[in-house]
């Protein structure tokens, strides 16, 4: 059982970014999230860390080494 990403926030105060599964991103648009990836790569000496947002299937916005929130589901 793998966790499923729900939700990812930026932890910035003043960002008050976030994004969360099937959330319309543009006001009466029709664009929505459909996944979020960890791409996160641990390396010897460092983390990378890295979170991919999806919308309507294709990738959206990059977050790379900033302060997130994650929100996870465990799905059986």
């Amino acid at each position: 059982m793998l966790p499923k990403i729900t939700k990812v926030e930026s932890a910035r105060h003043m960002d008050g970014e976030g994004w969360a599964l099937g959330k319309e991103i543009i006001y009466n648009g029709d664009l929505f999230v459909t996944e979020i990836k960890d791409m996160s790569v641990e390396f010897e000496n460092g983390v990378h860390v890295q979170y991919d947002i999806f919308v309507n299937g294709m990738l959206y916005k990059s977050l790379v080494n900033m302060p997130v929130k994650v929100e996870y589901l465990i799905e059986d």
